[in-house]
């Protein structure tokens, strides 16, 4: 399939191959501020003999939406503990707001977000 018709095809594979592209020069420019690149010619200089190369995903586009469901998939994994982390708030009872059972013992531990009263 011809770079052109992929464009066309699939849209969501330029602001993909942008995002890698700024992803790596951002890298470069954090790392070469730290002090961790080395200078070359008065340039940061990459500093392994591997970078992405987005001209693979433009002819195999199969590997580029593998590629972006992996970073879904990825984000998702990110994101989702940490709203969820976000949404206990302590103090407020859990489970169905009718339950009259106490959380001692009624569920699993760990679920409960009061702290028993054990006397």
């Amino acid at each position: 399939m011809s770079p052109d018709r992929v464009v066309q095809e699939a849209p969501w594979l330029l602001w993909l191959l942008e995002a890698m592209q700024r992803g790596q020069e951002g890298l470069l420019q954090l790392w070469h501020a730290l002090g961790w690149t080395p200078v070359v010619d008065g340039q940061p200089a990459w500093p392994w003999a591997q970078r992405l190369a987005g001209e693979h995903l433009l002819l195999d586009v199969g590997q580029a939406r593998v590629l972006a469901g992996g970073l879904v998939v990825a984000a998702l994994v990110v994101v989702l503990p940490a709203t969820a982390r976000g949404r206990r708030r302590p103090g407020r009872p859990c489970g169905p707001p009718a339950s009259p059972a106490p959380c001692c013992g009624a569920v699993p531990m760990g679920i409960c977000c009061t702290p028993c009263a054990r006397g």
